[in-house]
């Protein structure tokens, strides 16, 4: 910029030259010229008005479309676009951008917006270059064709090639656009739109509001004009503490307190005598409790002496006698352990005992009934009592049988042949033993494996040649005896054939134990034939059958016994040894026991010495009792002082001392007591603050803060009134200057709107003879504006409380909650075009037309832009008339002038080509006659270009 001369400095000029939709608002490419006037033609929804709209996206400083209605106000026929909506128009690809070449004292520079896909927003570039070199970027003019490569990566290294910067941050974007930054040409070098309060959100809001005008231009929308002007009025006036920011809650409250100081001053001065009389108690008090309270310590330090000297006697005793008594507890407890175990043990002893017994008893039954069977093994044994149990098991079904009785008589003439038949053998081996097989082989080996190999093979008795004899000799060779004791048969064990050796004197003697039993049984065959002959012969069956089942189950229950005789003997060796090993434990138990008792009997002698040794201590510290009662009594009536320093020594103590401070005690409470009374009225006539009323104090010191307070309080009295009449004079004063610029407030937004009606009526248009703004305050600031002129503040009173109560409404809805101000936006209700009628000199509020409307709002929206800029700043940027068609030529061309000689381009939109409207504005376009030959995006395929346009030959493109 040129610093030659005061013209340079005030003079500034900022245009909106070129705007540039790359695949955005349905454009393919188009780059349309915003320094100078353009009409628009084209069917609707063929994009127009959108076109002109997207302004709105580079001239905000914004970085998202959420809550896109609020922020941009993109309205169609049916209502505001969503968020979605208007992002998939403006940015419906990653290849869609939107520029805009401005120009302002440091030069040329392009706004680049590009789609960054997060939370619908878009990002921007700042490029220091007018927009000629940067169009290869995004478009190959020579080719009329996109170049390769438009994403987002290429485009912003080409653009930062450019040294473009990238900003993100909206407080940023703001400051770029709107601060001037006179003395930084750096940051000058973005700036778009010069605001009077810079980058401040109030001249940005306001700025946003007067900008939607030129899209409201073809209605009767005004609700936009009065945050707009209220923000205007401020950064207009020269001073921040001249802006109507009035704090009148902080008056109200302010007022609050001085009417409560003044009622607690008028409290204190009533309130005097009663103080003084309080404050005399409380002293006499003081000195009543000081001389108990030396007494009383002084009796319970000696106390306090002797029953330490006497603890510390006890403790010296109380040790070992602790211990003592421990060892005694755990002996008494390990002696009731012991002889509940002895219990036990001798139960579980008695009951082991029983057991052995029964178990004896019970083998040596056994033993007596294996014994009728000499030297047989058990297996014998049972195979006999099997056969028995067979045979009697037989004879019992065949006696159950039809015909059974003789059937049986036929089986026991049948076994008692047997029987005898096998007596005679027997006899016979047991007297001729050389006619055995055994001894006729004349080899102990051979007759010890054969007898092994079967038992029965020593009762063969029949005569054998040399032949034979060789063969069993040759078969006897192949078997023999391993280690374990079992058979072998060609060197391989017969698991469960044992070795047994045999023995001629121990076969006989079972020969003959077998002729006993076999002689034995062949009687009771002989007796069962008798019987079976009888039974027969009487027909009395039924009790043989029963005969024969008495000795079935008996010989059941002998073969059971001899079956179980290992193992009762098993049981019996097992239960001798636990017997053995109960009775040693037992025994250890018992002796263990009796050591326990005698050691008791030692400590129980040591417990009774020391026991009686405590007793006398106690006694001595029992004594002391009856003064430590009467203190404790004491101490009940009130709490004695604590006193600094060291007390008096008593080196005796009598019980006359206890009375003493009791008697001390009682009377330091009546004078309590009374300083209470005294207090507590104090109270009532003046509640404080800082004293609590309801806390309940216990004794005097707990006052002595309270009485420091009132002192205090009493004290500084007259300095308090004093300074309470000062503060009403400042409040009243404050109150006056705040209520002047309540009431200038009006005056000020009326003349403000009236320079504004002076600018708008420089020019006529059509059959108006008068236009301006109305301005509607709000009704209840003027009511309280006539409320204010109603109190006098002049003098030292304070207000009546009723005129705050009128301002405390006013404040309680129409302040800022948080801020707790007051704006000048809050007080204006509406602003509304009122205009006169040249024929009738009627006053028209409401329009007639949307002509009519369209031609006042742009003259207010060029007023209005020219007011938010320094004066210094001339500002170019393009106003907006939709639906221009339905103007009059009249209206047309006053509304094209009025724009015109503010210093603003004038943007036209219409459906259908119209003569009139070409003729006024001088060039213009069908927006849908050109199309991008290859579009990259769908539905974006327009494109217009400087070249498009036309104009009547010779006429000035400014115009």
């Amino acid at each position: 910029m040129s610093m030659n001369g005061v013209s340079d400095l005030l003079n500034e000029d900022y245009v909106l030259n070129r705007l540039v939709y790359i695949n955005s608002a349905q454009h393919g490419y188009s780059e349309i010229m915003l320094n100078t006037h353009l009409a628009m033609f084209g069917d609707n929804n063929q994009g127009k008005t959108a076109s002109l709209a997207g302004t709105k996206l580079l001239l905000y400083p914004e970085t998202s479309l959420t809550n896109c209605a609020e922020k941009f106000c993109f309205e169609g026929r049916d209502g505001a676009y969503s968020t979605e909506e208007s992002y998939l128009f403006y940015f419906p690809s990653p290849h869609s951008y939107i520029v805009l070449e401005v120009s302002n004292p440091e030069g040329k520079f392009c706004m680049v917006l590009y789609r960054n896909n997060q939370n619908w927003g878009y990002g921007r570039f700042f490029v220091p270059a007018e927009y000629e070199a940067l169009r290869s970027v995004f478009w190959n003019d020579s080719e009329d064709s996109f170049p390769p490569d438009l994403s987002l990566s290429s485009v912003g290294s080409q653009l930062k090639s450019l040294k473009a910067i990238q900003v993100s941050d909206e407080k940023e974007i703001a400051s770029l656009m709107f601060a001037s930054f006179r003395d930084s040409p750096d940051r000058k070098r973005f700036c778009v739109i010069p605001l009077k309060d810079g980058d401040s959100k109030d001249a940005i809001s306001a700025f946003k509001k007067i900008y939607q005008l030129a899209f409201d231009t073809g209605s009767s929308k005004t609700e936009t004009l009065p945050t707009a002007i209220a923000t205007l009025i401020d950064m207009g006036r020269s001073r921040d503490q001249e802006k109507l920011d009035a704090n009148l809650i902080d008056l109200i409250e302010q007022h609050n307190q001085l009417l409560d100081q003044q009622e607690w001053l008028q409290k204190i001065e009533n309130a005097s005598l009663t103080w003084r009389k309080t404050k005399e108690s409380f002293d006499e008090s003081a000195i009543r409790i000081a001389k108990y309270s030396r007494l009383y310590r002084s009796v319970n330090h000696a106390v306090e002496a002797f029953e330490k000297s006497n603890k510390k006697r006890l403790s010296e005793i109380k040790t070992p006698f602790d211990d003592v008594s421990r060892q005694k507890h755990n002996l008494e407890e390990n002696i009731k352990t012991s002889d509940a175990e002895q219990l036990i043990f001798s139960g579980a002893t008695e009951q082991l005992v029983k057991q052995l017994v029964r178990s004896r008893n019970k083998l040596k039954k056994v033993k007596a009934l294996k014994a009728r069977y000499v030297n047989m093994p058990i297996d014998e044994i049972l195979g006999a009592f099997n056969d028995e149990i067979r045979t009697l098991t037989e004879s019992i079904k065949t006696l159950k049988e039809e015909d059974g009785a003789i059937k049986s008589l036929v089986k026991l003439n049948t076994r008692r042949a047997v029987l005898e038949e096998n007596i005679s053998g027997l006899e016979s081996l047991a007297k001729e033993t050389e006619e055995t097989i055994f001894f006729q082989l004349r080899n102990e080996d051979a007759a010890d494996v054969l007898h092994s190999l079967n038992s029965q093979l020593c009762n063969i008795t029949s005569v054998i040649d040399p032949e034979t004899k060789r063969t069993i000799l040759d078969f006897a060779s192949l078997l023999g005896k391993d280690g374990s004791g079992r058979l072998t048969f060609l060197e391989s064990t017969l698991n469960e054939v044992p070795y047994n050796k045999f023995n001629i004197e121990e076969q006989r003697v079972k020969w003959v134990k077998s002729i006993e039993n076999y002689c034995a049984e062949l009687s009771k065959v002989r007796k069962d034939i008798t019987v079976h002959h009888e039974a027969v012969k009487h027909d009395t069956i039924e009790g043989v059958i029963e005969r024969e089942d008495a000795d079935l189950n008996k010989a059941i229950k002998e073969r059971d016994l001899i079956g179980g005789l290992e193992q009762l003997e098993k049981d019996t060796k097992e239960t001798e040894v636990s017997l053995a090993a109960q009775q040693s434990k037992q025994q250890e138990l018992e002796n263990k026991n009796n050591e326990q008792k005698n050691k008791h009997s030692e400590i129980q002698r040591e417990y009774s010495e020391l026991s009686n040794k405590l007793t006398g201590i106690q006694k001595e510290i029992d004594s002391l009792e009856g003064i430590k009662a009467n203190l404790k009594t004491a101490f009940s009536f009130i709490r004695p002082f604590d006193l600094q320093g060291e007390v008096d020594s008593l080196k005796e103590i009598k019980s006359e001392d206890g009375l003493e401070v009791l008697n001390q005690a009682k009377k330091a409470s009546i004078s309590f007591r009374e300083f209470e009374a005294d207090f507590n009225t104090l109270a009532i006539e003046l509640p404080h603050s800082e004293i609590d009323p309801h806390k309940r104090r216990e004794d005097l010191h707990e006052y002595n803060q309270l009485i420091k307070i009132h002192s205090t309080t009493f004290d500084t009295f007259e300095y308090e009134k004093t300074k309470h009449d000062n503060a009403k004079q400042s409040h009243n004063q404050l109150v006056n200057n705040q209520l002047s610029e309540l009431k200038d407030s009006k005056a000020l937004i009326t003349n403000y709107i009236s320079e504004l009606n002076q600018d708008l009526n420089s020019k006529h248009v059509s059959n108006l003879s008068e236009i301006k703004l109305h301005v509607e305050l709000n009704s209840n600031f003027l009511a309280l504006l006539d409320t204010l002129d109603k109190h006098n503040i002049q003098d030292d009173s304070l207000l009546d409380p009723s005129f705050y109560s009128s301002l405390l409404k006013f404040v309680d809805k129409y302040f800022n909650k948080r801020t707790r101000r007051l704006k000048l936006k809050d007080i204006i209700t509406s602003i509304q075009y009122q205009y006169t009628l040249a024929e009738t000199n009627e006053v028209v509020t409401k329009s007639q037309s949307g002509g009519t409307t369209s031609t006042i709002t742009a003259f207010v929206l060029a007023v209005l832009l020219k007011r938010i800029t320094p004066n210094y700043v001339k500002l170019q940027i393009p106003i907006i008339v939709d639906e221009i068609g339905t103007l009059d030529g009249k209206n047309t061309s006053a509304t094209i002038k009025q724009i015109a000689e503010h210093g603003f381009s004038i943007f036209c939109a219409t459906p259908t080509f119209s003569p009139l409207v070409a003729n006024l504005v001088g060039r213009w376009v069908s927006i849908d006659r050109f199309s991008v030959t290859a579009p990259l995006v769908k539905k974006c395929h327009m494109h217009i270009l400087p070249a498009h346009i036309e104009s009547f030959e010779g006429q000035d493109e400014c115009a």
